[in-house]
């Protein structure tokens, strides 16, 4: 995601046949998230992982296969879970503030990750 003007951008193969470097830096923008990692530049401006406006990026692989295949049924798309697939019950009748708040969090995290998902 370019930091400066908020447009997502959708890098291809054919952004670094001038440069291996250039596909270094953008990995290492793909990886920059925002409020962890200070922006890459690159390109003249700067990036951040797209992750502020895709959580999963489907669209881009979606329409990268409808280039390769005749017919979208042979899209198939596979995605790897890196969070809590299931919730677990707790009983949290005597959890104090701070274990509370980690509760909200596994919480909050299971269901923005699924909120990712069903986005996609």
């Amino acid at each position: 995601m370019d930091v400066l003007s908020g447009d997502f951008r959708d890098f291809s193969e054919h952004d670094f046949q001038s440069s291996a470097a250039d596909l270094a830096t953008v990995m290492l923008a793909s990886f920059s998230i925002p409020g962890y990692f200070e922006p890459v530049k690159a390109f003249g401006t700067s990036y951040f992982d797209g992750s502020a406006i895709w959580d999963i990026d489907i669209t881009s692989v979606v329409n990268k296969c409808k280039l390769l295949v005749q017919d979208e049924k042979d899209i198939v798309i596979d995605v790897i879970m890196v969070d809590n697939s299931t919730l677990a019950f707790k009983n949290t009748s005597e959890f104090n503030s701070l274990e509370m708040f980690f509760r909200y969090l596994e919480i909050s995290r299971y269901y923005g990750t699924f909120d990712g998902l069903l986005r996609a």
